[in-house]
């Protein structure tokens, strides 16, 4: 291809290529996560609490108005602050209602019936309300083995103390490669609390 070749693509295809893309972009936007240390997570934190998800709804004040999503916590326990009543509502950017959709790329599923620990941050004010995003949230798990919740990262995996914090647990937890169970890990979170400045 010589050189007029190129010229003519760069002043006839490009620009329409350009225009088809910003046309077809719609709703659609992403985030990026800064990963947080264990310590960054609970410091950071405004409120830590183990919860269930009972709902996950949508709203929007009109048609042009923005989609939020609205996730009702039950069952808490709060770890770091406090919670008036025995619900909390996080409110998350974005979300279906109706034949709308705002999606953004990125951001973790809560799902009803789950439970968690989560590390909150910014509710009402932040696209997603938790620190680092899929860092700080934490499902639970019940492991008919242990007889006890384990914790698993947001994506499922399994955790453990040493691939968490090291520094946060002790040596013989350190040296236990088997899940992290619920017990160990807020026990972990309450220490690195009294530890704080």
């Amino acid at each position: 291809m010589g050189r007029q070749e190129h010229a003519l693509i760069r002043r006839l295809i490009l620009p329409w290529a350009l225009a088809l893309t910003l046309a077809t972009a719609g709703n659609a936007h992403a985030v990026s996560a800064i990963d947080r240390t264990f310590a960054e997570l609970v410091q950071r934190a405004e409120l830590i609490v183990a919860a269930t998800v009972a709902e996950v709804r949508a709203t929007s004040d009109g048609p042009q108005a923005p989609i939020f999503t609205h996730v009702t916590l039950t069952g808490l326990e709060p770890l770091k602050g406090a919670v008036e009543g025995d619900v909390y509502v996080l409110r998350i950017s974005g979300g279906v209602l109706g034949d709308r959709a705002e999606l953004i790329a990125g951001l973790p599923r809560l799902v009803p019936g789950q439970r968690y620990i989560l590390f909150i941050r910014g509710n009402g004010s932040d696209v997603f309300p938790l620190v680092g995003i899929h860092s700080g949230l934490y499902r639970l798990v019940w492991d008919a083995a242990l007889g006890s919740e384990v914790v698993r990262t947001a994506r499922g995996g399994d955790l453990s103390g040493a691939s968490l914090a090291p520094h946060a647990f002790p040596a013989k937890a350190r040296a236990d490669e088997g899940p992290l169970t619920r017990e160990r890990f807020v026990d972990a979170i309450l220490r690195q609390l009294e530890a704080a400045p």
